[in-house]
Order: structure tokens, then C-alpha cells, then sequence
């Protein structure tokens, strides 16, 4: 299995467009048909992972080659989360995937929040309380980076459909933090701009998914949000 996906893995992160053409797409069949049951996904899931992790952190993996390579991993933890729980991957999800969620093209970032929430279930405690103080909460402040904010929020939400119970301790800094930015100091945003538009639907589907996925956490968050909407 090994040797099957390192010529696929090395082309995909490779400058050669037509080469990553064709091996994104073999390593997603590859990874969509591997049988459920049986030894060939305990071997190949921990083996892959981490090479797949690699050309994540490899800077001269170009964009499309990152998407591609999000988008095997989402298989991976879909189809297999016991085989990579069980595994003592390294480097770590989380530490790899998450300066993602800066880079510079947005469908990375909105790919990498994809995964990295979809990892945060299988990840350990004090990862995930990293990942919070260095992308989540510094993000929430009212004067912060508009497009970092919809980063931000859109990763609150997808952790909240993924992992509600590892969320929902820290409801209590999450949510004032999405509140003061329902009411930014932006002029832009006070204008009603296209921008803003965008940044208040993120902020909508995340308080709608921490309310569905975290009733009991954030019921005391419930009268603020209301006054937040009205």
C-alpha cells in the first residue's frame, strides 16, 4: 500500500500541473475505495496520514495541490476516525492544518476548516485549547481583521456540527466574542456592504449551530444573542 501512494503523494505536491491532474484524483479513488473492514485501512490510514500532513506543511505545496490534498484527508477521518484515533500520528492534525486558516487564498482556508474541524474530535485536549488561543479568540475581538473574523466564525460553527462537547466548555468566551462582532465599528460594515452581508451570515449559521449542537451550554447566552438579533 505504501509504495501504491508515494508516487501519487510526491506528484500532487509537485510543480508538474499535469502530474498533479492526475494524482489528486487517483489518491481520492484510492481513499474512497478502500474497503472498511479489514487490515489494508488499519495499515494504510496511519501510513498515509502523515504524509499527506506532510505536503500540507511543505510551502512549496501549491494551493490547488493543498485543496486536493484537504479533500483526502476529509475521507480519511470520515471513513476511518477509529483507525486514526488509534494512531500516534505525527505530526499532529491540528498543529498542521491550522495555519491554514491564514493563508492567503480563501478556498484553502474554507477547505482547512473543513478538515481541521472534522480532526478536532480525535484530537487531544490541549491541541484543540491551542488551536482556540491562537486562532480563535484573538480573532474575535471587535477590532480585529474583518476576514480573519469570517474565518474565524465559520471555524466556530464547524467545530460546533463536529465536536460540540470539546466547544461547548468555552461557550463563555466563544459567544460574547461573536455578539461584539455582530455590532463591529466598521463603517463598511454599519453601510451594509456586500462584505458585511457575507461576515453576518457567517455569524448567523454559527450562533445557529452552537444553539443546535450546545442547547444546555449556551442557554445562559440565549437572552444576549436575541437582543443581538433584534
Amino acid at each position: 500500500m505504501e509504495t501504491v501512494v508515494d508516487k501519487p503523494i510526491d506528484f500532487s505536491g509537485g510543480q508538474d500541473e499535469e502530474l498533479r491532474d492526475i494524482s489528486g484524483p487517483a489518491l481520492k479513488t484510492i481513499t474512497a475505495e478502500l474497503p472498511p473492514d479489514g487490515k489494508i485501512a488499519a495499515t494504510a490510514c496511519p501510513t498515509l496520514t502523515p504524509k499527506l500532513l506532510g505536503q500540507i506543511s511543505n510551502p512549496t505545496t501549491p494551493p490547488e495541490a493543498l485543496v486536493e490534498t484537504l479533500a483526502i484527508l476529509s475521507i480519511l477521518i470520515s471513513r476511518f476516525p477509529a483507525h486514526l484515533s488509534s494512531a500516534t500520528l505525527s505530526p499532529q492534525p491540528l498543529t498542521v492544518l491550522a495555519p491554514l486558516l491564514v493563508h492567503p487564498r480563501p478556498v484553502v482556508r474554507k477547505r482547512a476548516i473543513i478538515t481541521l474541524a472534522q480532526f478536532v474530535p480525535i484530537s487531544q485536549g490541549h491541541l484543540f485549547s491551542d488551536l482556540l488561543a491562537t486562532h480563535v479568540f484573538p480573532f474575535l475581538a471587535s477590532n480585529a481583521n474583518l476576514e480573519k473574523q469570517c474565518t474565524t466564525v465559520h471555524l466556530v460553527a464547524a467545530v460546533a456540527r463536529t465536536a460540540p462537547t470539546q466547544i461547548a466548555p468555552v461557550l463563555a468566551e466563544i459567544v460574547p466574542g461573536v455578539l461584539k462582532a455582530v455590532q463591529p465599528d466598521d463603517d463598511d460594515l454599519r453601510e451594509g456592504s456586500l462584505q458585511a452581508s457575507l461576515f453576518c451570515n457567517h455569524l448567523r449559521i454559527a450562533l445557529e449551530a452552537l444553539l443546535l449542537r450546545c442547547p444546555t451550554e449556551i442557554t445562559p447566552c440565549v437572552a444576549p444573542i436575541m437582543q443581538a438579533g433584534s
